[in-house]
């Protein structure tokens, strides 16, 4: 990692024939949390823009609603005994965000993510020096995002959207594929459901989250700011869904509280899992 100020010489050995790898090989290569404080990172730019809702230790089973993505979170957390600690909160997006100042593009986000405070602009962001028992203990994270089925786009042979789990823990590295499982389920071609469940107990993490890119909405203006209401106590947190120049998601927004409910039921479903990661 680069959050130690060091030069090395690095020597690849490359097989013969790809993927017949012989021998031993370097990796990955690993630096604890302590020597990584003068490692940059960036926040996301769009975090201000989510629907958000602060978490409480605890169990907790609640929705946010951006528009055309409903997001399920079911999450048991409890906090160490620590003078600094980070805070959590549970997101949705389904908007615009920018890279770095350079471009823009569409995204459809349902996440959980560490900040240093309880104020959003303090969100995915990291204390200055690194301590123990800072970040919380997640007992139980599941999160179920309900989005439009991703459309092909038989020019470009691929999908309009397309969906990763993410994840990031004190490292600055992802969680390891035993640690969650991915997968998705479609309805009538018009919804698809994707679950992001943690599988084994998980101290240390800075976010956890269904990620999903959205090309349709590329070099479209960003989406604004909103308001953050602290301390609200409602299950439903929710924003409009588009008018009538995009009826197909206000059908979307209407139907995927419905097929929440309902989701548990064999005859409807179709399509396969993913491939857990």
């Amino acid at each position: 990692m680069p959050g130690i100020s060091t030069t090395k010489l690095l020597v690849s050995r490359v097989p013969k024939v790809p993927g017949q790898v012989e021998g031993d090989y370097p990796g990955p290569m690993n630096d604890g949390p302590l020597v990584l404080d003068s490692l940059v990172l960036r926040s996301d730019p769009s975090l201000p823009s989510y629907v958000t809702r602060l978490i409480k230790p605890g169990l907790e089973e609640f929705t946010l609603i951006d528009k055309d993505v409903v997001c399920r979170f079911k999450i048991h957390m409890s906090e160490r005994h620590s003078d600094t600690k980070y805070t959590y909160r549970a997101g949705a997006f389904s908007g615009v965000r920018s890279y770095i100042g350079e471009a823009t593009g569409g995204s459809r986000v349902c996440s959980v993510f560490a900040c240093t405070g309880n104020n959003i602009d303090t969100c995915g962001k990291r204390f200055p020096r690194f301590s123990s028992n800072t970040t919380a203990v997640f007992e139980e994270l599941t999160i179920t995002a309900t989005v439009p089925t991703p459309k092909p786009n038989t020019d470009l042979s691929a999908n309009s959207a397309t969906y990763f789990p993410l994840s990031l823990d004190k490292t600055i590295k992802p969680l390891k594929p035993e640690y969650f499982n991915f997968n998705s389920v479609s309805f009538f071609d018009s919804l698809s459901i994707y679950t992001l469940k943690l599988v084994k107990s998980a101290p240390d993490l800075y976010s956890f989250a269904i990620w999903g890119r959205e090309y349709t909405t590329d070099d479209e203006e960003i989406s604004p700011p909103r308001e953050h209401v602290e301390g609200a106590d409602d299950s439903t947190t929710t924003t409009p869904a588009p008018e009538d120049d995009a009826p197909d998601s206000s059908f979307i927004h209407k139907s995927s509280l419905t097929l929440l409910v309902t989701s548990g039921s064999p005859s409807l479903r179709s399509g396969s899992p993913l491939e857990k990661y």
